[in-house]
């Protein structure tokens, strides 16, 4: 299809999807391999199945002019290309003004499967080191709100050349979670909170065995922001970097009172393995 390879959901419609899998699909404008969601009023919900990305470029569900969507219970993958690259792009990509909200138990894997989760979708993946590109599992338009984490959401095994995984805003609900293990980030950390973004914690954020250059588990880039809003969480761990193995800090972090950061077992080489301010 030129647009919305597997399922198109134009303005003011809605797509409810239980267990429903998106595999070898392509779009030929390079946007919505999976799902294209456009147009005012026009949303995708989906419940479990998932989503194996095995395009070279583009993103795996698009979500343009206003559309909006939620994920709960449901799996992104990517999957081996000839010649053992994986592939880059976005999982999900927010280009307008709509709301995209990870609920209980998004699942998002790349890289070699070790121990995945029980509701992870088994594709075969790329041998170690031959991770060539970049993934991103969210990346927010300009002007778009931030992205919902409202459940427990586990990120394994992204890989980026900088600004780690999700691009854009984002908000840590009350009682919601975010796992990120074994993220890598290049320049950066494996996650990041990217130039001019903001990233608000009310519930729990924990990252754990990453590597990256400024930031193995955790950076925050100048004129980016990170609040740690009360009751919130922070947990950097086994992470090595350059500078600021479990938190870089380039840019502005605010913990507020009864928020709390845990930095343990993670190695610079540099400078800062707990916390680097530059």
């Amino acid at each position: 299809a030129a647009a919305g390879g597997g399922l198109y959901v134009s303005q003011g419609s809605t797509a409810v999807l239980t267990e429903c899998g998106f595999l070898d699909c392509f779009a030929a404008n390079g946007g919505g391999d999976a799902a294209l969601v456009t147009g005012a009023g026009s949303t995708l919900a989906m419940h479990g199945g998932g989503v194996a990305k095995k395009t070279v470029a583009g993103s795996s569900v698009w979500f343009a002019e206003g559309g909006s969507g939620s994920f709960f219970g449901a799996s992104f993958a990517a999957v081996e290309l000839p010649g053992g690259q994986a592939a880059p792009g976005t999982f999900i990509n927010n280009t307008g003004s709509g709301v995209v909200e990870l609920g209980h138990r998004l699942v998002v894997f790349e890289g070699a499967t070790l121990t995945a989760p029980s509701n992870f979708l088994g594709f075969q993946s790329p041998a170690p080191g031959q991770l060539l590109e970049m993934q991103r599992v969210y990346a927010g338009g300009q002007g778009s709100p931030p992205l919902d984490v409202t459940g427990n959401v586990s990120v394994w095994q992204m890989r980026s050349a900088s600004d780690g995984f999700v691009i854009g805003d984002m908000v840590i609900h009350p009682s919601a979670t975010l796992e990120v293990h074994q993220s890598q980030g290049g320049a950066d950390a494996g996650l990041a909170v990217t130039a001019g973004s903001t990233f608000n914690v009310s519930g729990t954020l924990a990252i754990s065995s990453g590597e990256g250059a400024h930031g193995g588990c955790l950076s925050v880039k100048a004129s980016a922001t990170l609040n740690v809003l009360p009751g919130g969480k922070v947990s950097v761990s086994s992470c090595r970097a350059t500078n600021g193995a479990g938190l870089f800090v380039g840019g502005t972090v605010l913990f507020s009172p009864n928020s709390l950061l845990t930095a343990h077992l993670s190695i610079a080489t540099g400078r800062g393995g707990g916390v680097f301010v530059a």
